[in-house]
């Protein structure tokens, strides 16, 4: 059995409710999930804003695991964005939250902190509905990259492909990207 259909099994369990499911994703992923957010919140995050992390992402696979495509990429891969993305999220918020504390004006910018925070979010979805669509190795060279923060030469390493090729996959990757979020914005769906 391979990886692409461990992957539709398990999203199949997911969409039927299967709690079964949930708690061994949450077995399997755990550790990798908190290093991602941990390593992201380094620094101005205690462990319950990590655990807090860690835990959305599996509600969010849980609420909504039609968002996972087999076919763009693992669950594995998948989960690890949705942590990344949620701590990036978090990692804005809480340094907005220490210097909105500083400056003695908590109301006004706690309203604020929460509309930019979902706008975040959304273009952060989009951002990853838009590396899924490119072709492989693409989605995972800019994951491994952009999300796990590896260098080139450790990207060309795990993939058994040449440092020259990696960077230049990122730089024709990028112009892609642009053009696919370009397309969103003249759509309407504003990233």
């Amino acid at each position: 059995m391979t990886q692409l259909d461990d992957d539709k099994q398990l999203k199949d369990k997911l969409l039927s409710k299967n709690e079964k499911t949930v708690e061994l994703l949450i077995e399997k992923y755990h550790k990798l999930l908190w290093v991602i957010v941990e390593n992201t919140l380094r620094g101005i995050g205690r462990a319950e804003d990590i655990e807090e992390c860690v835990s959305d992402v599996f509600v969010r696979i849980w609420g909504k695991p039609e968002s996972f495509d087999p076919e763009r990429g693992t669950m594995k891969t998948y989960l690890s964005v949705m942590a990344k993305s949620i701590a990036l999220n978090r990692y804005k918020s809480l340094t907005k939250r220490y210097e909105s504390e500083s400056n003695n004006s908590v109301e006004n910018e706690n309203t604020d902190d929460l509309l930019d925070l979902i706008c975040r979010e959304e273009r952060n979805e989009e951002l990853l509905d838009a590396i899924h669509s490119l072709k492989d190795p693409y989605p995972e060279i800019f994951i491994r990259r952009y999300i796990f923060g590896e260098k080139t030469s450790v990207v060309a390493s795990r993939l058994g492909m040449d440092t020259k090729d990696i960077e230049n996959r990122i730089y024709r990757g990028k112009n892609k990207l642009k053009s696919i979020l370009n397309h969103f914005v003249e759509r309407g769906t504003a990233i």
